[in-house]
């Protein structure tokens, strides 16, 4: 029994102690200070979006913005809906543009009957 003692406690002291140190911090750790630019809430369409642009609405209620872009897209088109800096496709047709000039329509329609203000 002493053994087993003496075993655990020796296994204990020993099993306990290192030699590693913690780790060094660098002081020569660069903090690089980013600045956000503020960018427009709807980013206007480079020149190559541009071409493929059909149609487009601008809607503006006081501080809002959005904006309705329709595209070509292959032999069709789709509607990218631009609101509060993101940007989601809402609807895409195979063949054709009235689809999607159809959807522009009635979500102007919706946003108009909001109190947005909207232009072509």
């Amino acid at each position: 029994m002493r053994f087993y003692l003496m075993l655990t406690f020796g296994l204990l002291s020993f099993g306990c102690s290192h030699n590693s140190a913690p780790p060094q911090q660098s002081n020569s750790a660069e903090i690089k200070e980013t600045t956000v630019d503020p960018k427009p809430a709807v980013a206007s369409p480079s020149e190559q979006e541009a071409a493929h642009l059909i149609q487009w609405a601008t809607c503006h209620r006081k501080n809002e913005l959005r904006r309705l872009e329709i595209y070509l897209k292959e032999k069709g088109c789709g509607l990218r809906y631009y609101k509060f800096g993101r940007v989601d496709e809402i609807a895409s047709a195979r063949a054709g543009a009235y689809f999607c000039k159809e959807k522009l329509r009635m979500v102007r329609k919706n946003l108009e009957s909001a109190g947005f203000i909207c232009e072509q």
